[in-house]
């Protein structure tokens, strides 16, 4: 067993850890779930009301009701009395039909950390999941509690489709109407846009209510903005993977909810795995803004609460069996309750993976995807999605489980360092080592390196660098990305190792975005350098103060060129470096990316590439999935290019008069050919070579 337990804290910041679960072992006599279903006759005045009013039944309630509102201490634990009352007194659909829910160590953390938010001022919690976690019920019962513990609430329930925003309201009405008669307020007002409580009560003009809860239900498709101002103290925004603006709906909205530095409301937004738009732009967003937002983050990944790998649950089909080999190897002498609601996600993990592996043979590769979407291994599973793009997804998902089960280990972690001299500047020309990553090296200074350089060839690696210039910044949540790939399926095959593929790939991915814009230029240039990538680093225009970086620091000699074949015949652009990318050049570096899947998916790595080509949306010039552009990128520069890799000491056939065109194949695809006129024009200029290496003297 991978994960065995060290200690039982709960650890409290931004980031919530459930990937690397601890299981909360308990005290002997543990029990905290004493009265759901099992209200005493002399308190339950739904089935006996003459109970109702008799000292027994006020002081049962009372007790209660201190428990619902302070929490319950129970083995050693103590259980908020958000999480009590979902324990004792909420009825929730089954895989058996309605029952009570069952103490599951994943729901005691999430509810821990909900009522750590709310007493410590966190004005919100993303909640990026699985499937099947029973987290929608979570988020109406955190309403309904509310409705009736807190005097004069107001709550929001909201979408960013309609669909999903009546799903909410009916799972609030059922857990509202299954709650015992005496923890009920009447209804005021329920509708499809509000739903109030309270009562009546008598005065000198008549009777009057008296409301004691009012929320509203809005779907926000196609008004991000439309609660702005209002104040709520709970706000659920459900399946925010299809809602693109839920960070605009929360920042219209969180002023409001907000008295100076108190934090007076609170946001639950939780956005499953799979069921996203276009990769979850609105998940990916807020998860990624989670700290500048004062949200904690929150991951249900899929060996969390994974049936029947729970210790004490009640609530399976006939025939399942709890089955937790690592928990009884672990704790062989412990008694039943102290191990009630631990979860063995080690054999939860390999029973996915089992699943995945038979899925992943079945033609129909829907299958595969929809299991991997359906229990993600970690938060990059649950953003991946098929974006809106032409890529062979069933190949991507194919390299994508080949990597999980051990070809990331190819990928070793590296740091780059400049050479210097005795005085400690960095010497000129610029020189590079590389040395593997420690431990206590900062993550933002680790390149994922598969294979080093090889000196000896010239034009073998290409770089793509899709970079940013501001250190911060509102309108994207983007890393920057660089990457090499590798074209060995130009060589020879005496020329190419043994230990290396014979097929076009990546050796080398640099993915982060450190916090000094500067930091991520510099290891952009020492990339460049450490893999000779003369006029070979094709960076994204749009990032000009890269491009001006590796200018000022004697790097310009690695900047690829404007690639002139990716230019439409009219274009008016004159930048000397980099490609910047329109509605022209964006479709033919998604044709050449297409074919690269095509031909190299079983190369493509390591998992954030792949998972960002998979989830890569070609509509939108500019996207969120950097390393899949960095890597469009590069293959521009490869095309462009036409050189083929050859020995350093080689003469190269010069072929820069070539123009390329891109035409239709006749079936939809873009094709490249050389132009007729340009093939004329190229025989023409080899006449003059002398003409010709005079104007490229000027150039330099």
């Amino acid at each position: 067993m991978s994960e065995e337990p060290k200690d039982n804290n709960f650890k409290q910041g931004v980031d919530f850890n459930t990937i690397h679960y601890v299981p909360r072992l308990k005290n002997v006599g543990f029990a905290p779930s004493p009265v759901a279903g099992n209200i005493p006759k002399w308190a339950d005045g739904k089935n006996y009301p003459n109970v109702i009013g008799t000292t027994a039944w006020n002081d049962f309630w009372k007790e209660q009701l201190h428990y619902c509102i302070n929490g319950y201490d129970t083995g050693g634990l103590h259980i908020s009395g958000l999480y009590y009352d979902w324990l004792n007194f909420n009825i929730i659909d089954g895989v058996l039909g309605p029952t009570y829910p069952d103490f599951v160590d994943l729901q005691y953390d999430l509810y821990s950390a909900i009522d750590y938010c709310k007493k410590n001022g966190v004005i919100g919690i993303v909640l990026p999941k699985k499937r099947r976690a029973g987290i929608s019920f979570v988020g109406a019962h955190l309403i309904s509690y509310g409705m009736h513990y807190i005097n004069g609430y107001r709550f929001l329930i909201g979408a960013g489709l309609e669909d999903y925003t009546k799903k909410a309201r009916l799972k609030l009405y059922r857990t509202y109407n299954n709650r015992p008669s005496e923890l009920r307020l009447n209804h005021l007002k329920k509708n499809d846009d509000e739903f109030s409580l309270g009562w009546k009560e008598g005065s000198d003009q008549g009777f009057q209510e008296i409301e004691h809860a009012h929320g509203f239900f809005y779907t926000f498709k196609d008004n991000a903005k439309k609660s702005e101002g209002e104040y709520y103290h709970d706000a659920l925004l459900d399946e925010i993977g299809d809602f693109p603006e839920v960070v605009t709906t929360i920042t219209s909205i969180k002023p409001a909810m907000k008295l100076g530095d108190i934090t007076a409301g609170f946001f639950c937004c939780p956005g499953t795995g799979g069921n996203v738009l276009k990769g979850g732009i609105g998940l990916k967003s807020l998860y990624h803004n989670a700290e500048s937002l004062g949200f904690m983050r929150f991951v249900i990944p899929g060996k969390r609460y994974y049936l029947p790998c729970v210790r004490g649950v009640k609530n399976m089909p006939d025939g399942m069996k709890v089955c937790t080999p690592n928990l009884d190897r672990l704790y062989p002498d412990l008694k039943p309750e102290q191990l009630l609601g631990c979860e063995d996600v080690v054999e939860a993990q390999r029973r996915i993976d089992n699943n995945l592996a038979l899925a992943l043979k079945n033609p129909d590769k829907r299958v595969y995807r929809e299991e991997k979407q359906a229990n993600p291994a970690n938060i990059e599973d649950i953003f991946t999605s098929s974006g809106s793009n032409d890529f062979n997804t069933d190949l991507l998902y194919q390299r994508l489980f080949a990597l999980e089960s051990g070809e990331n280990d190819k990928w070793k972690d590296f740091i780059l360092d400049w050479v210097k001299d005795k005085d400690g500047n960095i010497e000129v020309p610029l020189q590079v080592t590389a040395r593997a990553a420690k431990k206590d090296d900062i993550k933002e200074l680790i390149v994922k390196i598969r294979h080093h350089p090889r000196p000896e060839i010239k034009d073998l690696d290409t770089g793509g660098v899709d970079g940013y210039n501001d250190d911060e910044t509102q309108t994207t949540d983007s890393l920057g990305a660089v990457i090499v790939l590798r074209s060995n399926d130009t060589l020879a095959e005496k020329d190419i190792p043994q230990d290396q593929p014979k097929k076009e790939y990546p050796v080398c991915l640099y993915y982060e975005r450190p916090a000094r814009k500067e930091l991520f230029w510099d290891i952009s240039l020492k990339i460049s350098v450490y893999y000779n990538l003369i006029k070979n680093t094709n960076i994204a225009a749009e990032s000009d103060m890269v491009i001006k970086h590796f200018k000022l620091n004697n790097g310009k000699k690695y900047l690829s060129p404007r690639p002139k074949s990716f230019s439409s015949p009219d274009s008016k652009q004159v930048h000397d470096y980099g490609t910047k990318m329109d509605s022209y050049t964006k479709p033919r570096m998604v044709s050449l990316m297409q074919t690269g899947v095509e031909d190299n998916a079983s190369e493509l790595g390591p998992t954030k590439l792949v998972v960002d080509l998979i989830a890569y949306d070609k509509e939108n010039v500019g996207t969120d999935w950097d390393s899949a552009d960095a890597y469009g990128l590069a293959k521009i520069r490869i095309v462009d290019r036409k050189s083929k890799p050859r020995a350093s000491n080689e003469v190269e056939e010069d072929r820069r008069f070539e123009q390329i065109e891109w035409v239709d194949d006749g079936s939809g695809n873009l094709v490249e050919r050389v132009s007729s006129k340009a093939k004329e024009c190229n025989e023409e200029w080899k006449k003059f070579p002398s003409i010709f290496d005079e104007i490229e003297n000027r150039k330099q």
